[in-house]
């Protein structure tokens, strides 16, 4: 389940944050514009301070995406386009 993302104004640069399960307890993932990685059994404070210190790597300054809206525009528009 995606949980926040956040992307340069242009949308070149983005970093996703996920949520899964894993025996029982959350586990989070993030995903980049090149690459991503798993963090695992941690606290959702800890997931969101990784993905801000993947956001501030980028070369581009980063906003946080209202997700919902982005789904809304997507369905109205029969798109999938968003991961």
């Amino acid at each position: 389940m995606l949980i926040k993302r956040w992307e340069s104004r242009k949308g070149k640069y983005w970093v996703e944050l996920h949520q899964t399960e894993y025996d029982g307890q959350p586990s989070y993932h993030y995903k980049t514009d090149n690459g991503g990685g798993n963090m695992g059994n941690t606290t959702l404070d800890k997931a969101l301070e990784h993905c801000y210190r993947q956001c501030n790597y980028s070369p581009s300054s980063m906003q946080e995406v209202n997700i919902t809206s982005r789904l809304q525009e997507a369905y109205t528009m029969g798109s999938n386009g968003i991961s």
